[in-house]
């Protein structure tokens, strides 16, 4: 996939990790150029590649709010990782999105309701 995209409601702050296989210490979306709703100046969307779990991206919350990544190539991808704001404040809900192309995301690949973690992991089967 090209791109792929990270839509949640409740909180939008955190962190990612996309790899090939999990587990992998490679970040296919380390440092790649991110396009998010909104983002607070301190807290840019960039912040969500950049590698540093001590950094974030973050805008208001109790609103449903997004990020895409650029992947700047066709790679085959099956785990992300998100890591959110704290062990309290987190992302309730949130849907992923793979593509090809920025302008048709389609269904998500996760949609994943209730959660209640402070580190969000995902892997998509292979088949």
């Amino acid at each position: 996939m090209l791109a792929w995209m990270l839509s949640v409601t409740m909180l939008a702050s955190g962190s990612i990790l996309v790899s090939a296989q999990e587990p992998s210490t490679d970040d296919l979306a380390l440092n790649k150029a991110v396009t998010a709703s909104a983002q607070y100046s301190t807290m840019p969307a960039s912040y969500l590649t950049d590698g540093d779990e001590d950094s974030r991206w973050s805008t208001e919350s109790n609103a449903t709010q997004w990020a895409y990544v650029d992947l700047g190539e066709t790679l085959t991808m099956n785990y992300f990782s998100m890591i959110w704001e704290s062990a309290s404040v987190y992302a309730s809900s949130y849907n992923i999105y793979v593509s090809d192309s920025t302008d048709d995301w389609g269904s998500p690949v996760v949609a994943r309701t209730g959660n209640t973690a402070a580190r969000s992991e995902e892997t998509l089967s292979t088949q």
